[in-house]
């Protein structure tokens, strides 16, 4: 149909690889295809891309990549702030702090050293705990 965007399975998180998902331009842009919208042209880095691969991009520049980034390990980063920070806003707030960081600082990650989801965990437990010292040095 016109004007309607084409993503392949994989990348919207279908079961079957090769189907091709048509999907009206009202949905186009909602937060489950931006990502997949820029690997729609080549499936190859979709959500098949190491992270290690997405980190590379991230410091190159590429939103799209932090997207995905994000999609990928944002539930993990939550948890590990919830469980140091005991509140649940806060947590939140320190989602968006760690991937905020790793856009600005995705150069500092050497994957000689460890892998990209370990550096990502790394982060946010260094963040959550300065954020915990702060905190408590205002007696929240």
């Amino acid at each position: 149909m016109l004007g309607e965007t084409t993503y392949f399975g994989t990348l919207t998180g279908a079961q079957d690889a090769n189907k091709v998902i048509t999907v009206p331009p009202r949905l186009a842009g909602h937060t489950e295809f931006v990502a997949a919208e820029s690997c729609a042209a080549n499936p190859s880095q979709g959500l098949e891309a190491s992270d290690e691969l997405l980190l590379k991009q991230v410091h190159d520049g590429e939103k799209e990549a932090l997207a995905l980034l994000f999609r990928r390990h944002s539930r993990s980063v939550r948890n590990v702030a919830y469980r140091i920070l005991r509140n649940e806003s806060e947590a939140d707030d320190l989602v968006q702090e760690v991937f905020l960081f790793i856009f600005r600082k995705a150069a500092l990650f050497d994957s000689t050293h460890w892998g990209a989801r370990s550096w990502i965990i790394h982060v946010t437990y260094h963040r959550a705990f300065d954020r915990r010292r702060y905190l408590n040095s205002r007696h929240f």
